[in-house]
């Protein structure tokens, strides 16, 4: 399949609006002063108005005869230039993780598999890009099951230990483990207690007596508070 052919300078800085114009002239050597550029941007001129504009429309909003020169050519070479051509960067596809088993979630084989993909080889890239996708994975409407968005935050929890040392991140994962079940004993236990204080606050409603120590029947209502009038 043949490459695409190259855009020219003018089809980007056709998309410029005034402020990308001047912040990309301002680059050029081009020997601009503040005057012309305050010009330039004093009359909203966008990219794809400088890249049609003659001398004399330059003239027309003031621009002396050595700018407005200097500009037009600028435009032609614009026109001119082509740029280089580079293929568009792949990325991996995420749902590759969901048939990934977890044991291969290792950096190793992560990196591996990135470097098959990726257009660039080198470390720093390839763990960043890897990074960025765990982070989506990790969160909570990307589609994945618990179990591998669990395993995506503590690899971005551990990031260190999982780079550098296989050993240590199983131990990171075990102590994870242990304070989930923790955390979890821990919200049952209070919800235990809740619903047991609450019961007893029913009960002894329930059990509300008259001044001359006679029982009272308390309708639903009363016991948990609502108005029924």
């Amino acid at each position: 399949m043949p490459e695409t052919p190259a855009s020219t300078l003018a089809e980007e800085i056709k998309k410029y609006k005034t402020a990308e114009l001047i912040s990309y002239l301002r680059k050029q050597e081009l020997g601009l002063s503040e005057e012309v550029i305050k010009i330039l941007e004093n009359n909203d001129v966008t990219g794809r108005a400088f890249l049609k504009m003659t001398k004399q429309d330059f003239r027309d909003i003031n621009l002396k005869a050595g700018p407005a020169l200097v500009l037009v050519d600028f435009a032609k070479e614009c026109e001119e230039k082509r740029l280089p051509y580079s293929k568009p960067s792949k990325r991996i596809n995420l749902d590759s993780y969901n048939t990934i088993p977890l044991e291969n979630w290792t950096c190793n084989k992560l990196v591996e598999s990135y470097r098959e993909n990726l257009e660039r080889k080198d470390w720093s890239y390839v763990l960043d890009s890897i990074k960025k996708d765990l982070i989506r994975i990790a969160d909570s409407n990307s589609g994945f099951s618990v179990e591998r968005r669990r395993r995506a935050q503590a690899i971005i929890d551990h990031w260190t230990h999982w780079r550098t040392s296989p050993k240590k991140f199983s131990i990171d994962l075990k102590r994870d483990y242990s304070q989930f079940k923790i955390d979890t004993l821990q919200v049952r236990q209070q919800m235990i207690a809740t619903g047991v204080a609450s019961t007893q606050i029913v009960d002894n409603r329930k059990h509300r007596r008259n001044d001359n120590g006679e029982a009272v029947k308390i309708s639903s209502s009363e016991i948990y508070g609502i108005n029924l009038g």
